[in-house]
């Protein structure tokens, strides 16, 4: 955030009250069990500059993006780490921006996707880098999944994509047999 307050130019002074403001806030909000308080730098920071400002930072839903655009007046949102194993948030984002419900992802789409995404890895890594990736990545679309921590612990040593997509369809006949 700091290089983007720079680049637009704010002095110093500014910058320094936008931080201290947004520290202060941060904490008294931390306190409280509740959001960082970054929509009070992005709100502020909006009403000081003519650039769009997208809002960033505490994005798990898409209830929490349309909030931050409501609160701040922010020009767009950045989804980071949110995306990562959950995909779908985009068009979940989409959906309530135009008012429709978000759609339902099944189980079967998430494994396709799971799949798609080892594919698309070992492609663009190589095989050894991306399956180590995958120890730690495929884990993030199994988050809330009924008996995702022994999938978790079966892709922990995977060195092969064969090994982790068997890894992986076991899970998903393991679900489709528990229903």
């Amino acid at each position: 955030n700091l290089a983007v307050l720079y680049q637009i130019n704010l002095s110093d002074e500014e910058l320094k009250e936008l931080i201290q403001n947004k520290s202060k806030r941060y904490n008294e909000i931390s306190k409280a069990g509740i959001m960082s308080g970054a929509e009070d730098l992005i709100k502020e920071l909006k009403k000081r500059v003519s650039v769009p400002v997208i809002g960033n930072g505490d994005i798990f839903s898409a209830e929490d993006a349309i909030d931050m655009l409501a609160q701040t007046g922010c020009d767009a949102v950045m989804i980071g780490r949110m995306a990562i194993g959950n995909p779908w948030i985009f068009s979940h984002v989409l959906a309530r921006m135009h008012g429709q419900s978000e759609p339902r992802i099944d189980l079967d789409q998430r494994f396709d996707i799971m799949k798609r995404y080892l594919r698309e890895s070992v492609e663009y890594f190589g095989e050894e880098i991306a399956c180590r990736m995958m120890r730690s990545r495929l884990c993030w679309f199994a988050k809330g999944v009924r008996n995702s921590s022994q999938f978790r612990k079966s892709i922990n040593r995977i060195s092969t994509q064969a090994e982790a997509l068997q890894r992986i369809e076991a899970y998903q006949n393991s679900l489709r047999i528990g229903q």
